[in-house]
């Protein structure tokens, strides 16, 4: 445990620096999970929770725009599809799930994942990738939305700052129409 908690911790760099190194070791036949993944769609919105889920819906809708929708979790994409959504299986995190897509084939990539971190990765390998279409993220906190500011993300949206406006707006729009009018 002592030896490898520091080895952990650099996992991902130490990959990374090393993949061709490892990648001469691989059999020449890829295995079907990982096969390239075609992009076929305008957006693609990585995380697709409750932000991910509902920007997928605005998109699809305001934009009349093809959508594809990514996620980590199995359950996840298997739920969507049963709901008519084209959403994938992936994770930004594995930094060979990059070699499967090419990001280039989107106009919009959205990130709405719940960790920050993982919003990180995704826009260093994007930008690693050259892409340079339109890259919106999700944020929690404003020291988040300025990292990310600061890497080049052409739009955050921080979901815990503007909340209670929302859930103002909410409860007025339900008053009147229950009551005709807000009082004031």
């Amino acid at each position: 445990f002592i030896l490898g908690a520091p080895l952990n911790d650099r996992g991902y760099d130490l990959y990374a620096r090393f993949k061709s190194f490892f990648k001469r070791w691989e059999k020449p036949v890829r295995h079907s999970a990982d096969q390239p993944i075609e992009l076929d769609a305008d957006i693609l919105i990585f995380g697709m929770g409750r932000v991910g889920t509902g920007a997928y819906e605005a998109a699809r809708t305001m934009y009349e725009a093809r959508v594809i929708g990514m996620d980590n979790n199995r359950d996840v994409v298997e739920h969507h599809s049963k709901e008519g959504r084209d959403v994938l299986f992936g994770d930004v995190t594995d930094i060979d799930f990059w070699e499967k897509i090419r990001p280039d084939q989107v106009r919009s990539i959205s990130l709405c994942m719940p960790l920050h971190a993982a919003n990180v990765i995704a826009v260093e390998q994007l930008q690693e990738a050259g892409y340079s279409g339109f890259l919106a993220s999700t944020a929690r906190y404003e020291d988040e939305a300025e990292e990310l500011k600061k890497m080049g993300v052409h739009s955050v949206y921080n979901i815990f700052a503007n909340v209670g406006t929302a859930y103002a707006e909410y409860v007025h729009d339900d008053y009147k129409a229950l009551y005709g009018h807000f009082p004031g």
